[in-house]
């Protein structure tokens, strides 16, 4: 059985519970450093109640030899900090290895020509925790340098708008300095939505 607590922004945390096999062939199965990647699985008896190991997609990291009791409660330990992943089992220390965060951090991006405005309208999305630097080429446009318009909407994705707090999650503008040239650069912030309004000559 496969277990997970929804913890898609953590990042440096430790994990403490209690588990127990209650039937099968197999322990029990720990996802954690779940990011959108390859997450991490603590296997606890895999390989038909043979082995303890550290899963990353199809790599069996390190493992050790190690069963699971049906019915006995365990006291399992996960902690995480930077690439350093270690995991205890009924206090007795398993791993302690340097697993690398394989998350790609990725801005989607999707624009158009406003012909009535003379802008070209830039619209990009960032669904990571991690601010993403990106560089538009503006090919076949005439981009003078000025003040270029910016609209964005971030915050922390557990953050919700209530009647006390109608405005903790909410749009804000801003300009910023796109040079003259056919390329410009921006940072992109974490979790946002970032429109950008690029006057063309």
């Amino acid at each position: 059985m496969l277990r997970y607590a929804p913890g898609l922004a953590w990042s440096d945390y430790t994990l403490t519970l209690k588990a127990r096999k209650r039937s099968g062939k197999e322990g029990f199965i720990l996802r954690f450093r779940d990011r959108g990647g390859q997450p991490l699985h603590l296997n606890l008896g895999g390989w038909n109640n043979t082995e303890h190991a550290i899963e990353h997609g199809p790599e069996r990291i390190p493992h050790i030899r190690g069963t699971i009791e049906t019915g006995r409660w365990y006291d399992v330990k996960i902690q995480l900090d930077g690439t350093r992943v270690r995991a205890w089992l009924d206090d007795a220390p398993l791993f302690d290895i340097a697993i690398p965060n394989r998350t790609v951090t990725r801005a989607y991006v999707v624009a158009g020509l406003d012909r009535k405005a003379n802008e070209i309208i830039i619209k990009a999305v960032v669904p990571g925790d991690q601010p993403v630097p990106v560089a538009f080429t503006f090919e076949g446009a005439k981009v003078a340098a000025r003040q270029v318009k910016r609209v964005t909407l971030s915050g922390n994705l557990d953050a919700t708008n209530t009647l006390d707090e109608p405005l903790r999650i909410a749009p804000s503008e801003d300009t910023v300095t796109f040079t003259a040239g056919p390329a410009a650069s921006v940072t992109l912030p974490p979790s946002s939505l970032t429109i950008l309004r690029v006057p063309v000559e």
